[in-house]
């Protein structure tokens, strides 16, 4: 799988895994939730590891080691995606709007 697909896949169980608790918080004796939720949650793991071994940490507890690395490089929803780009001059972000076409920006802090 590429980075993107493994991105992909990894936000399609978390939502699952989500929908899941949501579900068993009013269904808490389903035996196939719970089933259910014990192989996402197995699947999530799989591919939170496979996609921090190929890389890097997807997740800022998968960076501690002997240093602090969640910061080197582009956190893994801005890599090789055109539309998430750093402008380092203004210090803003631009993301962009796919279906539409239009650009958002922002600082930092949230603030348009």
């Amino acid at each position: 799988m590429t980075q993107q697909e493994l991105l992909k896949k990894i936000q399609q169980l978390a939502f699952v895994k989500t929908e899941l608790e949501l579900f068993l918080d009013t269904h808490p004796n389903s035996p196939v939730a719970l089933e259910n939720y014990r192989e996402c949650i197995k699947a999530l793991d799989d591919l939170l590891k496979e996609y921090s071994e190929k890389h890097g940490p997807i997740q800022a507890r998968d960076s501690v080691g002997d240093s602090w690395t969640w910061t080197d490089d582009p956190w893994p929803w801005q890599s090789d995606f055109p539309h998430n780009e750093w402008s380092a001059s203004d210090g803003a972000r631009r993301h962009g709007d796919v279906k539409n076409g239009n650009m958002n920006y922002e600082n930092r802090e949230g603030r348009g």
